[in-house]
Formats: C-alpha cells, structure tokens, sequence
C-alpha cells in the first residue's frame, strides 16, 4: 500500500482466468491546506478494442482491407484514469457532527 498526500491506494491482483487490475483508494483530508488532488493510474488495457488499438480488418475492395482505429484509446491499446480532489469546506454535515 502507498500513501501519498492523504491518499492512499494499493493495487490488488485478483486471481480467476485473467489478472486484473484494481485500485483502491482511501481519501483521508490531508493534514495541511492542500485544496487540491491529482493522481494517474496509468497502463489499464482498453475496454472497447481489447487492447489491440484497432478493430479487425474489413474488406474494402478486391484485395484492399482497411482496419479502423480505436477512438476511445487513439490507437494505442491502453486507457489511463486521472482522478482529481478538491478540498472545500462543507457546512452542510457541520449541523449532524459527522466525523
């Protein structure tokens, strides 16, 4: 597990016919004023092509085939997610005492 400015997040390997990767994470306010967050996990195949970058070829004419590329990974297989905090005060939980 790492921790990293009031975050933390460890990845986990779930075993069944394929690795998968996960990761969870664990927000914690940090203990200075740091309004605002940003992390990068990286490497995650992609869904919609199965990591190929493109589909398979189609038959364009005699001879000619033409694969399309994936737009939901431009191409290269792989996706990556970016995930943003941002720290403000919150007055409405203030009147239930919610720690």
């Amino acid at each position: 597990m790492i921790l990293a400015y009031g975050v933390s997040w460890s990845l986990l390997l779930i075993g069944s016919e394929m690795s998968n990767q996960k990761h969870v994470i664990e927000i914690v306010p940090p203990e200075y004023q740091q309004i605002r967050e940003e992390y990068e996990f990286v490497n995650y195949q992609c869904p919609v092509c199965n990591g190929q970058g493109h589909f398979l070829p189609c038959q364009v004419g005699h001879d000619e085939w033409e694969t399309t590329e994936c737009d939901y990974c431009g191409g290269s297989g792989r996706v990556k997610a970016k995930i943003e905090i941002k720290w403000s005060p919150d007055y409405d939980s203030t009147i239930y005492n919610i720690e």
